[in-house]
């Protein structure tokens, strides 16, 4: 069994208290936060494999699915607030394809932990503070909502997922 290092053992808060009323997007929330806890523990690995850049890239593809199914929404509701928000899910790109590439080839716990920390800090407060606002806006219009995500395509999650073990599952 590989050796561990203590790392920042973050909790999230707590999913139902993120939640914008939209099953498909909650659910998005759920997997994200799922995908971090899988990138904060094969980061916590001394021994690091193939895993964790397998662990990186399911961040970033659920990232960029997640964002493209908000976006497509909050355009087509009309939401007011739509171009900032996707401004904040720019960021967030730019920001992960500079800072994971680093994840764990640097060797540097405090470097790994800082960027999990971010990262939990982010989307904890991204949800909760940004996509509450879309939230609160298309609160009223539910159905209207539930529709245009119902029409978009199923995000195919990556290939790679089925065939590799999570060196901690």
């Amino acid at each position: 069994m590989p050796g561990r290092r203590i790392g920042i053992q973050r909790a999230s808060t707590s999913l139902s208290s993120t939640s914008v009323g939209l099953m498909a997007l909650d659910l998005d929330h759920h997997l994200l936060q799922i995908s971090l806890g899988i990138l904060e523990n094969e980061i916590s690995y001394v021994e690091r494999g193939d895993t964790l850049t397998k662990a990186i890239e399911f961040l970033v593809h659920l990232s960029d699915v997640h964002f493209e199914r908000e976006e497509h929404l909050m355009q087509e509701i009309g939401f007011p607030g739509f171009e900032p928000h996707k401004a904040n899910h720019d960021i967030m790109r730019a920001w992960m394809d500079a800072s994971l590439p680093e994840l764990g080839s640097l060797r540097n716990p405090h470097y790994d932990d800082d960027v999990i920390s971010y990262l939990y800090d982010w989307w904890d407060g991204h949800t909760d503070k940004e996509d509450k606002a879309y939230a609160d806006y298309i609160h009223h219009r539910l159905d209207e909502a539930k529709r245009i995500l119902d029409s978009l395509p199923r995000a195919e999650l990556p290939g790679f997922l089925a065939s590799a073990p999570f060196s901690g599952l």
